[in-house]
């Protein structure tokens, strides 16, 4: 029986083949030059979270287009991070809510817990 390794894309056995190997980059057509690295474990390959999205300064605009709920994702983070993220994007939508003006830097303080730069979300314009 063949293993997923010696079945091309095409679905055909083939004992030579061997997927291919090394990293992938996405380009977006917008943004030309930016690369997105596309990570890959043992349950799939993913895109948007190859860079660590920020939308804390969209939240309005994300209310108003009707998303009602946010996920922080912490899959390749530390215990530290994920709580650090939620309790910011909780005190930034819990002042959005009671219509109060911010009266904290969200992203700089997002910021403090990133090795590389924060990216605006995906689907708005930078």
């Amino acid at each position: 029986m063949a293993n997923q390794d010696e079945m091309t894309h095409e679905g055909v056995y083939d004992p030579v083949y061997k997927p291919l190997e090394g990293t992938f980059y996405l380009e977006e057509q917008q943004r030309p030059g930016e690369f997105l690295e596309a990570d890959e474990d043992e349950f799939g390959t993913y895109i948007m979270n190859s860079r660590d999205l920020c939308a804390v300064e969209y939240l309005q605009e994300l209310k108003e287009a009707g998303v009602s709920s946010f996920k922080v994702e912490g899959r390749s983070k530390s215990i530290y991070y994920a709580a650090s993220v939620a309790r910011t994007y909780r005190k930034a939508i819990d002042e959005m809510e009671q219509g109060i003006k911010p009266t904290f830097d969200y992203v700089a303080e997002l910021a403090k817990l990133q090795i590389e730069a924060l990216f605006p979300a995906f689907g708005i314009k930078s």
